[in-house]
């Protein structure tokens, strides 16, 4: 695959799907089944083995319950309503928003020398940087997560590094973003007492 296809419906992969090394494509469907096949996200060579990391940019997007589904039949007067299917010999329910891996999914990235950090310090709603704890090798525009601090799973926030500064004395790593933060994000241990 080298082009972006438009919104997909349900993806069933039974062969071998590769998408193009060096290429910038973007793969969306209200949900993708590999079944019994292979969804190849790496350099490969002639044959489709697998032989490097993938230098492009794919971004996946389970699109989870398409409007345009509604008007095919069995799917009700509710734009929103996906069927659900049993799936395999085990009988695993997939509906929309699901990325049904019951075949090889191979999605190999370039390799940094720190996937995850810990916050050196505590960020504010609106801060525009954040300090990590590490000198880390991420590029410029690298998407990262910030879990949340609190007790809200939806505080978690992906935001988007404008410009990485190293303090190889400090050991640790400022990072500029895009976008300010929306949450607040608390640095350090927490210590909890009683039942």
């Amino acid at each position: 695959l080298d082009v972006s296809p438009p919104l997909l419906g349900r993806l069933v992969i039974e062969g071998t799907l590769i998408i193009a090394n060096n290429s910038q494509v973007n793969l969306s469907a209200t949900w993708i089944e590999i079944k019994g096949g292979k969804l190849i996200i790496a350099e490969t060579d002639a044959e489709g083995n697998e032989i490097g990391p993938f230098t492009g940019h794919t971004e996946i997007t389970i699109a989870g319950n398409n409007p345009r589904l509604a008007v095919a039949e069995g799917h009700g007067d509710n734009p929103r309503e996906v069927p659900e299917l049993l799936l395999g010999r085990e009988g695993v329910q997939v509906g929309s928003g699901v990325l049904g891996v019951m075949g090889t999914l191979i999605a190999k990235g370039q390799p940094v020398n720190k996937s995850w950090v810990d916050l050196a310090s505590s960020c504010s709603v609106g801060d525009t940087s954040i300090t990590v704890e590490g000198l880390v090798d991420w590029d410029n525009g690298t998407e990262i997560v910030i879990s949340p601090s609190d007790w809200d799973m939806h505080e978690a926030e992906i935001v988007r590094a404008s410009k990485i500064y190293l303090n190889h004395l400090a050991k640790t790593s400022i990072i500029m973003l895009e976008t300010p933060l929306q949450y607040a994000h608390y640095a350090g241990a927490l210590e909890s007492y009683g039942t």
